[in-house]
């Protein structure tokens, strides 16, 4: 049997033929899934989320219902039909997408059965199954197709507004330094995407905080996500006192704190809220650059790969071809450790070292790039070990 050329439009008669007949198929959502004994093709259309089924790595693929489907099974009910989810799922399973404005549907490769799905009603759809997708799209194909994040590609601002932080710097400067960080990765910031002057009078807060809450502090996902960045809104998430300091970011039970006043005042720690408050390192502006580096890194990096457990020599041979970033680590309570920053010609990379075991030293850590091509120095390094590898 003939195979689809990858990357290559086909309608959709073409794309269901290489497979077998139409009429043979389990045809299910539409006419979106259609499941044959040994394999299934996902023919759907593509777009924005989180109402279109979309990419959000190179290599993971997420299928969104567009409606409440009944599959009728038996067991618990599934957001994707079984044959393409879990242990039973086919191992054959072939994506066409359909883009914005195209009548033709693109061949993107192989996907493994689905073992995550978002329920009904979360991110307003009707829910969503991720696959992984093999191989990793290319970075200028998912601009032409569509979906590829907003931001700029100009590494090599980037580098020299870190290298910046080898120097002598004012509050001001690491405030830019940040801003370049932030419109890298995120595209310019409008200004709806601020607090007004009037929502944030009742806070007390230090300067630096107070322009990041004008500036870009509606925009959740810049600062928070892996962990929490508070922001001065009623709820869960909302600045607080504490201890006669201002409460502003979490990891799990974890606590970072500055004083409620002053221009770019010094970060506390509290590891949980019994323990006594200890002073760290940096100053605010520093701490909001090591929060948008580590978000960036670990959540919007498109292309990238990740270790659980890499040993001390591995570390060291990958960080030899980035740059250490030039402020004191940032404390990693659920390693029990300290998460180191390196950044180079678009490729950023976060190691967390982890607690000895048997007098070895381990690392957890990302590299991630928003492209492919500042990752290539990964490969040889690369083995059965890392995940999520989409280089």
């Amino acid at each position: 049997m003939h195979q689809p050329e990858l990357y290559k439009f086909y309608d959709r008669s073409e794309a269901i033929a290489f497979f077998g007949s139409e009429q043979e198929a389990r045809i299910l959502c539409d006419g979106q899934w259609l499941i044959w004994p040994d394999i299934a093709v996902c023919l759907t259309d593509f777009g924005d989320p989180p109402s279109k089924s979309h990419l959000d790595r190179a290599s993971t693929f997420w299928w969104v219902a567009d409606k409440s489907y009944n599959f009728n099974y038996d067991r618990h009910s599934t957001v994707a039909p079984a044959e393409v989810a879990g242990r039973t799922g086919r191992d054959a399973i072939k994506l066409f997408v359909r883009p914005v404005e195209s009548v033709k549907y693109i061949f993107l490769g192989s996907l493994r059965p689905s073992f995550h799905q978002r329920a009904a009603g979360i991110g307003n759809c009707f829910g969503a199954a991720q696959f992984d997708l093999s191989p990793a799209i290319p970075s200028h194909l998912w601009q032409n197709i569509g979906g590829l994040k907003a931001g700029n590609f100009d590494h090599i601002r980037v580098d020299e507004a870190l290298d910046r932080l080898r120097t002598q710097t004012t509050t001001q400067d690491r405030l830019r330094i940040l801003q370049r960080l932030v419109e890298y990765w995120h595209g310019p910031i409008g200004f709806k995407d601020g607090f007004t002057e009037d929502e944030l009078r009742e806070f007390k807060m230090p300067e630096s905080l107070r322009w990041w809450y004008r500036w870009a502090g509606r925009r959740s996902e810049i600062l928070g996500g892996w962990n929490i960045f508070l922001r001065p809104k009623a709820g869960r998430d909302q600045l607080r006192i504490m201890n006669d300091k201002l409460v502003f970011y979490l990891q799990s039970n974890a606590h970072w704190a500055t004083e409620p006043y002053g221009d770019d005042p010094p970060i506390f720690f509290q590891p949980d809220p019994s323990a006594p408050w200890e002073p760290e390192p940096h100053t605010l502006s520093e701490h909001l650059i090591l929060a948008c580096l580590l978000e960036g890194t670990l959540r919007h990096c498109a292309y990238g790969a990740s270790h659980i457990q890499l040993d001390e020599t591995s570390l060291d041979q990958i960080t030899a071809s980035v740059r250490p970033v030039e402020i004191p680590p940032l404390r990693w309570p659920a390693a029990g450790g300290h998460a180191h920053f390196f950044a180079k010609n678009g490729a950023f990379l976060v190691s967390a070292n982890r607690p000895p075991s048997r007098k070895r030293i381990t690392h957890q850590v990302w590299v991630g790039a928003r492209t492919e091509m500042p990752l290539q120095f990964l490969k040889p390094f690369l083995d059965r070990r890392w995940a999520d590898a989409s280089l």
